[in-house]
């Protein structure tokens, strides 16, 4: 409060305010007040925490929450990349397979006994089984010619079988039209689940 504060409209006011103000300034404090003033504050500020320690703290906190998060992240994002790109490098029993191993060719079975093809190429697999039949063969995608397979063949089931059979495998599809069996891909489940 100032002596000359318009708040103030009374003249006489005015001036006892500015005696009582000059009486203030006037008056010398007395010896170590200062000192001691200064004192009491550091004892008050020693016994709370500083704040910028408490905003280290946090801030910690907070630096490893987001590390954690961020990991997580990328761990979420690689495993759907994964599982993609291609899932599994270890066929199961029903999904074909395209390595270079020599095929174990078991064309020559005896009788009705059951026809064992272990890793053998998808063409030489359906051209057998396409002449015993009497049909003829027709490759749609030329690239499935190589595809390996491993699967069975009864000789004495029917042609819509084996069809059947071939046709659970992921990516490919065998259709008997006209006396001629057409083999095509078609999208495997991890490529529809893609899109």
């Amino acid at each position: 409060m100032k002596p000359n504060d318009n708040r103030y409209g009374d003249p006489a006011l005015r001036e006892a305010l500015r005696k009582i103000q000059q009486e203030i300034d006037a008056t010398p404090l007395p010896d170590g007040f200062e000192e001691r003033v200064m004192n009491r504050i550091r004892e008050e500020n020693a016994a709370q925490p500083h704040p910028t320690a408490r905003k280290t703290a946090f801030s910690t906190f907070r630096r490893v929450a987001a590390a954690v998060l961020v990991v997580a992240m990328v761990g979420s994002i690689a495993y759907a990349a994964f599982r993609m790109v291609g899932g599994s490098h270890t066929p199961s029993a029903r999904h074909a397979t395209n390595d270079s191993t020599p095929p174990a060719e078991a064309l020559t079975a005896h009788g009705d006994a059951p026809v064992l093809f272990d890793n053998v190429p998808l063409d030489s697999i359906v051209t057998a089984v396409a002449q015993h039949y009497g049909r003829q063969v027709c490759f749609l995608n030329e690239g499935l010619c190589s595809l390996r397979l491993s699967t069975t063949w009864k000789k004495d089931a029917s042609l819509a079988a084996f069809i059947n059979t071939l046709n659970e495998f992921d990516g490919l599809q065998l259709t008997d039209e006209r006396d001629t069996l057409f083999v095509t891909s078609t999208p495997t489940a991890e490529e529809e689940e893609a899109e």
